[in-house]
This record gives structure tokens, C-alpha cells and sequence, in this order.
């Protein structure tokens, strides 16, 4: 088996798993990732080769026009072997699961994996340098969107609601507070609980989280000040400019 440099590289009942040694990033070869799913490697080039263009699943939405690619130098026997990064692995494992029993039970197991590493490194059971899938972590803790809508209870003040309203309408939300949620979590949203005719079965805020409330209302306070204080639409735009930097697009208070 021909080495790598910066990489770690191990074989395991014909699945070949790769990490790089500085950065802790991790991927699968080709033909290892279509044993995992049970399927042949063919399959896995058709995926690839789909997703240039779009997806042939939901699961795999995020990796359209994406690098795939962890490692561009691995050879076996001489043949270059293609590695992905295993955010993707984990992807395509997850789009197989449900039709093929391989790729399912090698789901389940990865489940129970990850789901022990982020519970130990949220307990600080495991050193932050040895984390993995920082990003993945990251998202895990952001806001989470329900299901199903919570009962309406007021979350907003009244006179802040009819105020922005008229002056911005409904899209205050989404420009001033909504846009703290990530494209897929909007995308859930609009999905559950989709605009007929500029209206919503629901509020989206019946949507959060206690945690996704918790996190946006210190926010939402200082919004609902600073429009109190704004006898205009100019007033409060200029108010709320100077006090993020002209920021519209909510991405602070750590959300």
C-alpha cells in the first residue's frame, strides 16, 4: 500500500479510511465508501458524476457543484485512488440506508459513534484538539426548527409588531431576526410551514426551539428598543446600521 504524506492510512475489511495527520480531517476511497453503502463503485462514479449539476436526493442537496475531494495524491499498487471527505461519505451512506441494508446497519453504527463523540466532547470527557468535524459540532448547537408549530403564544411585543409592519411588513422578520437561521433550517421552515397568498398557517416563530428563543431574545430586546426609540423607518435603518456595522443580515450574538 503506497504512503501518503500528512495522511493516516488504514484498511479495514476492504474499506479504506484516510485522515489527515495536522488537521484531523477524514474521508474514505471510492471503492471503500461503496462497500460501506453496499453498493458497487460504479454507483458511487454515477452519484459523483449526477451531482455536478443536482442532486438524486435531498440528503445530497449541500454537495452539488462541491469539492468532494480530501486527498488528490493517494495511489494503490501504482492506480490512483480518489478519497472524499467524509461529510460526503456520511451523505451518501445516509441516501443508501433506507434501500440497502449494508449502508444502513454501517449508519446505524456511525450514529451511535458520532453521537458518543459530540455528547464527550460537549462534557469536555474528550480535549477540544481532539474534537472531530468542528463544523459539524457547530452546527448541532445552532437554532433547531421543529417538526411540528408549537401553540401560539405572543413572542413579539404588539406595538413593535404593528410598527415594523407598516413599515417594512412581513419581510422585517425575515431581513432583521429570520436571517440568523442557516439555508437549511430556512428551507424547513418554508417547507412546514409555507406563505399561501403572503400568509402563514402558522407563525414561524411556533417553530423555534425553547434553546432557538432563548439565544434570539436578548436580541429581539434590543430590536423592540431600538424601534421604540426611531420615530421613522430611516430613523431605525440608521440606528440599527451604526449599531452593526450596516449589517442587515443577522449572522452575531453567537446565533
Amino acid at each position: 500500500m503506497d504512503s501518503i504524506p500528512e495522511f493516516l492510512r488504514t484498511e479495514v475489511n476492504g474499506i479504506e479510511l484516510f485522515t489527515n495527520a495536522r488537521s484531523g480531517e477524514s474521508g474514505m476511497s471510492q471503492t471503500g465508501l461503496a462497500r460501506a453503502c453496499g453498493v458497487s463503485r460504479q454507483t458511487i462514479i454515477k452519484v459523483e458524476a449526477t451531482l455536478v449539476t443536482k442532486a438524486p436526493s435531498k440528503r445530497l442537496e449541500a454537495f452539488v457543484g462541491k469539492a468532494l475531494t480530501l486527498v488528490t495524491n493517494a495511489t494503490k499498487n501504482g492506480k490512483a485512488v480518489k478519497v472524499y471527505r467524509s461529510a460526503f461519505c456520511a451523505a451518501v451512506i445516509k441516501h443508501y440506508a433506507k434501500t440497502h441494508e449494508k449502508a444502513d446497519e454501517f449508519d446505524a453504527a456511525i450514529g451511535e459513534i458520532g453521537l458518543t463523540s459530540f455528547i464527550q466532547s460537549q462534557t469536555g470527557w474528550l480535549p477540544e484538539q481532539y474534537k472531530a468535524a468542528p463544523a459539524a459540532h457547530d452546527r448541532a448547537l445552532r437554532l433547531f426548527i421543529l417538526d411540528y408549530p408549537d401553540p401560539w403564544e405572543r413572542f413579539y411585543d404588539k406595538s413593535f409588531c404593528e410598527k415594523v409592519f407598516r413599515w417594512f411588513g412581513a419581510q422585517f422578520y425575515w431581513d432583521f431576526v429570520y436571517s440568523a437561521l442557516t439555508p437549511e433550517e430556512a428551507c424547513k421552515v418554508n417547507a412546514l410551514n409555507p406563505p399561501i397568498a403572503g400568509m402563514r398557517a402558522d407563525k414561524i416563530h411556533q417553530y423555534l426551539t425553547p434553546e432557538a428563543k432563548t439565544r434570539l431574545t436578548p436580541y429581539i430586546r434590543d430590536l423592540t428598543v431600538g424601534v421604540a426609540y426611531s420615530l421613522t423607518r430611516q430613523d431605525f435603518l440608521a440606528g440599527y446600521g451604526e449599531l452593526f456595522n450596516n449589517c442587515t443580515q443577522l449572522r452575531l450574538k453567537g446565533i
